[in-house]
C-alpha cells in the first residue's frame, strides 16, 4: 500500500508541475504577443512621423523653389534695364550730357507668360515709332536712337554739321589758341 500511495503522490506532483509549466508557457506567450504588439505600434508611429517629416520637407522645398523663381525673375527684369552711359571727363561732355533721358524698356506686360511670345504688328510699330536722344561719350556726340536701340542718322544743314564737328573735335590744346 505504501507503494501505491507514493506513486499517487508523485503523479500529483507531476501533474501540478506540468500545469505550472503550461501556465508559465501561456504567460510567456502572452507577454511575447504583447511585446510584439507594442513594437508593431511603435514602428507604425515611427513610420507615420517619418512620412509627416517628408511631407514637410517637400513643402519647404516647393516654397524655396517658388521664392528662387521670383528672385530670378526680378533679377532678370532688373538686368533688362539698360545702364546709363558713363560720364566723360571733359567739361563740355558733362555739360552736354544733361538732356532728355532714353525711356525705360517697356516692362508692363499684362501676363508674364506673354513676354515670350512674338510681338504683334501693332506692338512692333509702336516700339519702332519711339525715338530718343542720348549722349554717346565714346564719340562725344548726341545721337538719335530708335525704340529698339538702333542708331538713326540725323539730317542737318551744313552749318549745323560744321558747328557740331567743331564742338566735338575741339581738344584742350586747341581751345588755348
Amino acid at each position: 500500500m505504501s507503494s501505491s500511495s507514493s506513486s499517487s503522490s508523485s503523479s500529483v506532483t507531476e501533474s501540478s508541475s506540468s500545469s505550472e509549466e503550461k501556465k508559465k508557457k501561456k504567460k510567456h506567450q502572452s507577454s511575447r504577443k504583447k511585446e510584439k504588439k507594442r513594437r508593431k505600434k511603435e514602428e507604425k508611429k515611427r513610420k507615420k512621423e517619418l512620412k509627416k517629416q517628408k511631407r514637410k520637407e517637400k513643402k519647404r522645398k516647393r516654397t524655396l523653389e517658388k521664392e528662387a523663381k521670383k528672385r530670378q525673375k526680378l533679377q532678370q527684369q532688373q538686368a533688362d534695364v539698360t545702364p546709363k552711359p558713363a560720364a566723360s571727363a571733359t567739361p563740355a561732355a558733362s555739360a552736354a550730357n544733361i538732356g532728355p533721358k532714353p525711356p525705360a524698356p517697356d516692362t508692363n506686360t499684362e501676363n508674364s507668360s506673354r513676354s515670350f511670345m512674338p510681338m504683334s504688328k501693332a506692338q512692333y510699330d509702336e516700339q519702332q515709332s519711339k525715338t530718343y536722344r542720348a549722349f554717346d561719350p565714346e564719340i562725344n556726340r548726341w545721337r538719335l536712337y530708335k525704340g529698339t536701340g538702333e542708331v538713326i542718322e540725323e539730317i542737318v544743314s551744313k552749318a549745323e554739321f560744321e558747328k557740331r564737328k567743331q564742338a566735338t573735335t575741339m581738344t584742350p590744346w586747341m581751345a588755348r589758341k
